[in-house]
């Protein structure tokens, strides 16, 4: 029973930040909206994992990718208000750890930096509160990403960031800003 109210809180909060204000709306972003629907598929995904019933978990996160074309990794944990205003390709790998407020653009990538074995998965980044990550960024490996980050539309991230920052280009030019440094702009 906890669980279940775990799952309507975070759709609460996915609700909330989706701006959705009754029902027939809710039902509407459900059918039609496919950042929506892939946000709720995974809620439920989550909901199925952490109750123990795996192969319903699948049998969604399946879905999920055939509908919306979003992979979320069972074992991934995302906090409240979840947004993805399109989800094409993103994909999220096994033992994600993300905060509240995370916004992800389509084509992003989260996850393994290695081919090791998937028991040994815990290579996967973890990401902070109020996070937003562009489209076709690519994030890989055991790092953290610190709260109120944005990580630029094609940037590869393979090393921490520190909370604050704005992080753009590929690793071998990656520059690291931090509102102090735009604000002296």
């Amino acid at each position: 029973m906890r669980k279940v109210k775990n799952l309507l809180r975070l759709l609460k909060s996915d609700v909330t930040v989706n701006d959705i204000k009754n029902t027939r709306t809710y039902l509407k972003y459900l059918w039609l909206d496919a950042g929506f629907s892939a946000v709720f598929l995974y809620r439920i995904q989550s909901m199925f994992t952490d109750l123990g019933l795996v192969p319903l978990a699948k049998l969604v996160r399946r879905l999920n990718i055939s509908r919306n074309s979003f992979d979320a990794a069972i074992g991934s944990k995302i906090g409240e208000s979840f947004v993805v205003p399109h989800p094409a390709g993103v994909v999220i790998g096994n033992k994600f750890i993300a905060g509240n407020n995370l916004i992800l653009m389509p084509h992003v990538v989260i996850g393994q930096k290695t081919f090791k074995s998937q028991e040994h998965n815990s290579e996967n980044p973890v990401v902070g509160d109020n996070v937003k990550i562009g489209a076709g960024a690519i994030i890989l490996g055991s790092i953290e990403i610190g709260s109120d980050c944005v990580i630029g539309a094609g940037t590869i991230v393979l090393q921490n960031v520190a909370p604050g920052c704005y992080v753009f280009g590929n690793p071998n030019q990656t520059r690291v800003l931090s509102l102090n440094d735009l604000n002296a702009n």
